[in-house]
């Protein structure tokens, strides 16, 4: 599940809008049980609030690194996007994540670095 805190547009009755899209890619971020939150959520949150800090991931279609947290200690696997961390001032090649090239992090890093 992923949390994202902002005032959606409504157009026809639906919810509308790139915080909506943001939210949806926050939750397709992580994996079952765990809770990832955007740093506007977290923000709203009091200090009692157990929370990790996962760092900056780029999430698709958005531009600018995007600060997650997720809720509790429990220990999942990495985040199902790309950490900002291992593109220093890019993005994300475009191929990343289609049928041909899996989204594995340590295929992508394995491919990386053995590409002369």
């Amino acid at each position: 599940m992923g949390l994202h805190t902002r005032k959606p547009f409504i157009s026809e009755g639906d919810y509308v809008g790139p915080d909506v899209h943001k939210a949806t890619r926050i939750a397709s971020s992580g994996h079952g049980g765990q809770m990832v939150l955007s740093a506007e959520t977290q923000a709203m949150l009091g200090d009692d609030v157990q929370l990790v800090d996962l760092r900056g991931y780029q999430l698709k279609n958005f531009d600018e690194p995007v600060q997650l947290f997720q809720l509790g200690d429990g220990r999942f696997p990495p985040l199902r996007t790309f950490p900002t961390r291992a593109y220093p001032g890019r993005r994300p090649p475009s191929f990343a994540g289609s049928a041909r090239f899996p989204t594995s992090w340590r295929y992508f890093e394995a491919t990386l670095v053995s590409t002369p």
